[in-house]
């Protein structure tokens, strides 16, 4: 009998335990989390992980680094790559997250985030809220904006006019491509975008089928958006998001489980 009561207490105190350690996700409504719980939501929360970067040194090349022009993944003067980039010379630096955005949770505090700065897409976001998403959208956050110091916006219109008056060439002498060649470079850069970039849920494989660059501060994120085959739940043990972005082979994992009950014990 005693060891009866005993155990008892044991397991009623290892209960209040597990309770008083949940997070604010579990415990509170999103209504009612603050500024700064919303910001751990979104950067350190089960659907937000710290990528895991590696180099893949087969992709390097000079000059011009990684994607050609205006690639945005290359060397002297541009973007993520060798002297005078903004990420320096040698190894790439990149310590970004991976964000699952098309999560409920994730949802909810970006609608609680423009509440409480009285940001007017609160609108927007709550009707969002409503909609179930058609896609598995996964963000790649704290790229480096695109262009290294100097460049501007150079590549969004014509080629930039040399010293000379004439087109702007390259180190070896040659015109850089017109605005259609850039187009076009860019439509293929994509597609090779998409087909190195994974979704993978207990084995099955998706491939990203959009892709979009928007601006963030003084940096960028990358969205992929992939087909929901598979959503997510209890029996799922594990989903890694992978891409290649130049030298960069970007990958995160995440536990579904978290993710899923947590949302449960809300509902």
């Amino acid at each position: 009998m005693i060891r009866s009561l005993w155990t008892a207490g044991a397991l009623g105190i290892a209960v209040v335990a597990t309770l008083a350690a949940a997070p604010f996700w579990v415990e509170k409504p999103y209504t009612e989390w603050n500024q700064k719980e919303v910001a751990k939501l979104l950067s350190d929360s089960p659907w937000v992980r710290p990528a895991s970067v590696d180099l893949d040194p087969s992709t390097m090349r000079a000059p011009g680094g990684m994607g050609g022009p205006d690639g945005g993944m290359r060397g002297p003067g541009g973007g993520m790559g060798g002297p005078g980039g903004p990420m320096g010379g040698g190894m790439p630096e990149f310590n970004g997250t991976v964000m699952w955005r098309s999560a409920l949770s994730v949802r909810q505090a970006m609608y609680q985030a423009a509440v409480l700065s009285e940001n007017a897409a609160a609108e927007a976001l709550e009707r969002a809220l409503l909609q179930e998403p058609a896609y598995h959208i996964l963000a790649v956050n704290g790229l480096p904006a695109l262009g290294g110091p100097g460049q501007g916006r150079q590549g969004m219109g014509g080629p930039p006019a040399g010293s000379d008056g004439g087109p702007m060439r390259t180190r070896e002498g040659q015109p850089q491509m017109s605005p259609e060649q850039r187009v076009e470079m860019r439509k293929q850069m994509e597609g090779r975008q998409l087909a190195a970039t994974k979704l993978i849920i207990d084995g099955e494989e998706a491939s990203a089928v959009r892709m979009e660059m928007v601006p963030a501060g003084e940096g960028r994120i990358a969205l992929f958006y992939f087909p929901r085959n598979r959503d997510l739940g209890a029996t799922v043990k594990e989903a890694k998001f992978e891409t290649q972005m130049g030298p960069l082979k970007i990958s995160a994992k995440f536990k579904p489980k978290e993710m899923v009950l947590a949302v449960k014990s809300r509902s």
